[in-house]
């Protein structure tokens, strides 16, 4: 009576194997995310960490959390696209920290120096995806140089950019505006577009022609612009520029070191050229009427670039499959051996 009474007690424990074996199969195709890593879908459930829910991928042999984010990523993809975006549109480091906290239900925060960090990283891959995309710009330049004021010290600002497509091609932040860091700037321009320009539109200051012999010798000509008076030969869109950057230039106080400012002027520059529609332009960005070919039209997809690009095959598929099978049934062995009865593992069905 023993032994029918064991032998119904084990039928039923392989029926409660085969019925929990279901709703796994159905959790791993429906409920469980990918691998942030290497895009398996073998991810098994990893415990809880302060009440939130860790992964393990048994591809890859890496954890994480199914946040939304990047790998080792703390906050979500669009989080981290809207602090950076808020911070080239002009916001402070401390508004945006503060708007992060208004918007999440949880008592989750963020620090300042998380957000320059996000700005210094991402601004980086930003450029570096755009030194693969050289613009088509016009032979037509208009330089200016402006004041600004960082940490109560007093820098020149000296730009250049490209008449025909609004598109910033050279930019420096100094000490001073003589004619070597003028140069600076026209060599930078042009290597970085191919473009020799033909003429040169600028103010009254003196270093301007010295910097364009030297830059250019008689490939270029320099222009002394009349502003107000001749629009073709006019410094007016520069001194538009030159207003906007100065607003946008506000939240950079605090910063220490030239090297930061250099490396978040770019990305204010690159915010113009690449991401910020131009009424001028019809809509577009310079970068678009420049004809760069850039894959990123937001801080977004600069932020999402950092994800794996892993194609799963079926052969991955079947293979990831069959190990879990694989590992079910010596699971299942295990469990069943230490009771000290050997009995077929149904539910694994082929």
């Amino acid at each position: 009576m023993d032994g029918m009474d064991r032998d119904e007690e084990l039928k039923a424990s392989n029926k409660l194997i085969n019925a929990l074996g279901d709703v796994i199969r159905k959790m791993d195709t429906t409920t469980m995310p990918r691998c942030k890593f290497c895009q398996s879908d073998n991810v098994v459930f990893n415990g809880h960490r302060k009440g939130t829910q860790y992964y393990l991928c048994r591809n890859c042999g890496r954890g994480f959390v199914n946040n939304k984010s990047v790998p080792r990523g703390r906050f979500p993809i669009d989080t981290v696209a809207g602090a950076l975006y808020n911070y080239y549109a002009g916001m402070s480091l401390n508004a945006i920290c503060e708007g992060i906290k208004q918007s999440k239900q949880d008592d989750t925060s963020v620090s300042d120096t998380t957000i320059y960090n996000w700005l210094k990283k991402y601004t980086a891959i930003a450029l570096n995806e755009a030194g693969n995309h050289k613009p088509q710009v016009g032979k037509k330049w208009v330089m200016d140089e402006t004041v600004v004021k960082l940490n109560g010290k007093k820098h020149w600002l000296i730009t250049a950019i490209d008449k025909d497509t609004r598109f910033l091609v050279g930019m420096k932040l100094s000490t001073n505006r003589n004619r070597k860091d003028i140069q600076e700037v026209l060599e930078h321009a042009t290597a970085s577009t191919g473009v020799i320009p033909s003429e040169i539109l600028t103010d009254g200051w003196v270093g301007y022609p010295d910097a364009v012999e030297l830059a250019y010798g008689a490939d270029a000509k320099h222009i002394k612009s009349t502003p107000f008076t001749d629009k073709e030969l006019s410094t007016n869109l520069m001194e538009r520029w030159n207003g906007t950057l100065k607003d946008r230039l506000k939240p950079m106080r605090g910063m220490g070191r030239n090297s930061n400012m250099q490396l978040i002027l770019d990305g204010f520059v690159f915010f113009y050229n690449y991401l910020r529609p131009h009424m001028g332009l019809g809509g577009q960005t310079p970068a678009q009427a420049a004809k760069t070919g850039y894959p990123y039209e937001s801080w977004g997809d600069v932020v999402r670039s950092e994800m794996p690009n892993v194609e799963m095959t079926d052969e991955d598929r079947n293979r990831y499959k069959v190990e879990r099978k694989a590992r079910r049934i010596k699971q299942r062995a295990g469990r069943l051996g230490r009771c000290g009865t050997v009995t077929s593992v149904g539910g694994l069905r082929h």
